[in-house]
């Protein structure tokens, strides 16, 4: 179709990878993109709040150089004129990277992040910044200087967090690829919250700098970068500008990938069940054999998880915070950062009698350390991830499928009572491995919840969650051992059947 009669709908619909083809192909203009991305982003934004920093005189500027270039032969890169967004904590050039801080508000990037420029050098075009939640430290994407973005599956839910503006833009139809960042999933649950495809390379593939971090001085689980969007093919693209290097093809037919359903520390709803189960059969008609493995000791990884976490007692969190409003989740989360081991331990008790038994675990788990007690942790880490990958080995598998997140997308406000929800993407991190999530469902009506009563207020939560749930998007998770990001990517393209459109 031709610039004049190809309707905005139609544009938008369109992955980087086709928008990148037919760009180059002169079958629409870079101009005709960027207008539909910004008409669009325009009138979903007071229902979704997800791009929070916008950058469209630059963009439109952008778009004017792109078709020049290409009327005078010139193709900018693979992504020549394609529309892309970065979380908030990305530096751009002339903007602030805040994490929801006020104060922060004032500290001006002077460049772009590097994974920034390397888009922009690949022909991308930069649209804005998307929203997070305060610190990137809530499965919700909400913080007092940018407000709450919602979910466009369905306003009373959340799009996650931290990645959740840009989970929600591009599900949407904002933006056709993003880039975010991930410390205990926070790539992956908002994907899989919103009904998009997320991708997070093995650690040290792409650069941290130019990218503001929650922690400071922890390299045992460290915020990684990542990539978003609506089919695996615009993964790939974007790995391929990202890394300057093409992915290596793997044979599917042969491999051995293990999967578990239930990581027997946070069950999952039953449409996410099914969702693993249809997904290894799948994989089993590409010739896959797919075994049911029992998961690693999940007691032992939330331990190490919110160990490491709050090592330093929340010191960092604080330093960046100042005298910035607060979001109350995080208030929360810091006075208990707070509380000294001895007045922990009685806390966890008086949680456990209260009927909230996953508070009372990280309380115990979670607290300052010594510099002898962070070196007992990175040793326990080690032997973990020494023990599972022996234990893939052994059995022959080269890859793991399982759940992303316990849940659908979140109801406001739940994310409080359920950080043990975020079990199967925490795994992830503390091993340091590639993975990515791809959806493929939605919740049935009927199938929203056959979780148990319970006097846990986690479960109720939870339980409280999955009612309603029917037609929110449900995706699975794929992992390797490190260095294997290109079978991730393989097995997520064998998976992908594209990404549901929301109601929005």
């Amino acid at each position: 179709m031709s610039l004049d009669t190809t309707p905005q709908a139609e544009i938008i619909a369109l992955g980087a990878a086709e928008l990148a083809r037919q760009i180059a192909a002169r079958q629409i203009t870079s101009q005709a993109v960027i207008a539909a991305h910004i008409e669009r982003i325009t009138a979903i934004h007071s229902r979704l709040n997800a791009l929070v920093v916008p950058l469209f005189d630059q963009a439109r500027r952008d778009a004017q150089r792109a078709d020049d270039a290409l009327q005078q032969g010139r193709l900018l890169g693979p992504l020549h004129g394609v529309p892309f967004t970065a979380k908030e904590c990305f530096d751009v050039a002339g903007t602030a990277s805040t994490l929801g801080i006020a104060r922060l508000a004032q500290e001006v990037a002077a460049a772009d992040a590097p994974l920034v420029a390397k888009l922009k050098a690949a022909g991308a075009i930069l649209l804005g910044k998307t929203n997070v939640s305060q610190l990137m430290l809530n499965y919700e994407s909400d913080n007092p200087l940018y407000g709450r973005t919602n979910n466009p599956w369905n306003g009373n839910r959340s799009c996650g967090g931290s990645s959740g503006g840009e989970a929600a833009l591009i599900a949407a139809g904002g933006s056709p690829l993003g880039l975010g960042t991930d410390l205990g999933g926070s790539i992956r649950q908002p994907a899989h919250s919103c009904g998009i495809h997320g991708f997070l390379p093995s650690p040290g593939v792409l650069t941290t700098a130019g990218i503001r971090s929650n922690l400071s001085g922890m390299d045992a689980v460290a915020v990684q970068p990542g990539i978003m969007a609506r089919t695996v093919d615009d993964l790939l693209l974007a790995m391929r500008a990202l890394t300057d290097r093409p992915m290596a093809t793997v044979r599917l037919r042969g491999l051995k990938v293990a999967m578990w359903v239930d990581d027997g520390y946070f069950a999952c709803s039953p449409a996410i069940r099914r969702a693993v189960h249809e997904s290894a059969a799948r994989l089993r008609a590409q010739g896959v054999t797919v075994d049911l493995i029992e998961p690693p000791d999940m007691h032992q990884a939330i331990r190490l998880f919110f160990g490491f976490l709050s090592a330093d007692g929340g010191d960092h969190f604080h330093q960046l915070l100042g005298d910035s409003p607060v979001d109350w989740r995080i208030e929360r989360l810091l006075r208990l950062s707070a509380v000294p081991r001895w007045l922990r331990k009685l806390m966890a008790l008086y949680a456990a009698v209260r009927g909230r038994a996953r508070l009372s675990e990280l309380l115990r788990y979670s607290g300052r350390s010594t510099a002898a007690e962070l070196a007992r942790l990175v040793q326990n880490q080690q032997t973990f991830r020494t023990a599972f990958f022996e234990g893939l080995r052994r059995g022959g598998y080269q890859a793991l499928l399982c759940p992303p997140y316990s849940l659908p997308a979140l109801l406001h406000g739940s994310s409080d009572l359920l950080p043990a929800a975020a079990s199967y993407c925490m795994l992830m991190n503390l091993l340091g491995v590639p993975c990515g999530v791809v959806t493929v469902t939605q919740v049935a009506a009927g199938e929203e919840s056959d979780r148990p009563a319970s006097r846990d207020w986690a479960e109720q939560a939870a339980r409280r969650v999955e009612e309603g749930s029917a037609g929110l998007p449900i995706a699975v998770q794929v992992a390797a051992p490190p260095g294997e990001d290109d079978l991730v990517l393989q097995l997520l393209s064998a998976l992908d059947q594209g990404s549901p459109t929301p109601p929005i």
